[in-house]
């Protein structure tokens, strides 16, 4: 090997684990485009957000039948506790009908989606994704801290 060359800089799991599941996505016609969204603490405390709104969900699209989708994916293998802001934006979005989740196993996406479209009324589709929601969420604080909070059920 040229001494000069580096080595290829490793994939984080993270990203690994969004490769699949758009892989995933595209077996099951859904159209997802990847979303980054951004916040900091300004030198004053005031979290900023930079480009999209803080909360937005990593993969946005929409399936064959024009149901909006959205999935804020996590590392697997972890706890699945999303921001505060992440968890209220799926929560809108399963409110409004869209097959919407936190998501931290192929596995379960695959399982949760088939039900999912099992489901004829729209109402027992949003109790049943509700039910898959996180019970806890983070705020952020400044200097990268955060506080988990449990979350009651509506």
């Amino acid at each position: 090997m040229y001494s000069g060359m580096k080595n290829k800089k490793q994939i984080k799991p993270e990203k690994q684990f969004e490769q699949l599941v758009r892989a995933w996505c595209i077996q099951n016609n859904i159209w997802v485009d990847v979303f980054d969204s951004k916040a900091t603490f300004t030198e004053r405390g005031v979290y900023k957000t930079q480009g999209l709104p803080v909360g937005t969900p990593d993969l946005i699209g929409f399936n064959k039948q024009g149901k909006f989708v959205a999935l804020e994916l996590k590392a697997p293998e972890l706890e699945v506790i999303p921001s505060l802001q992440q968890w209220n934006y799926i929560a809108k979005a399963i409110d409004s009908t869209c097959f919407a989740m936190v998501v931290n196993s192929l596995e379960d996406l695959s399982e949760t989606y088939k039900k999912w479209q099992e489901i004829i009324e729209d109402r027992n589709k949003i109790a049943y994704l509700r039910s898959k929601l996180p019970k806890k969420a983070y705020i952020k604080g400044p200097k990268g801290s955060r506080k988990v909070v449990e979350l009651i059920p509506a």
